[in-house]
């Protein structure tokens, strides 16, 4: 594979992903990030709840 193959790849399989399913990944992904930045605000928060 050469170097260019990739990003060639990338741009002609990203037009068989629907926009309605970019749409909802990127939903999931900002739900995602908002849980995570809750969980480290719960952490400093209250220290002593942290689970392993």
């Amino acid at each position: 594979m050469a170097p260019g193959d990739l990003k060639v790849y990338n741009e002609v399989t990203e037009c068989w992903i629907s926009p309605e399913v970019v749409q909802k990944l990127e939903k999931v992904k900002h739900n995602l990030l908002e849980i995570k930045e809750w969980e480290s605000c719960m952490e400093k928060e209250h220290p002593e709840k942290k689970e392993a």
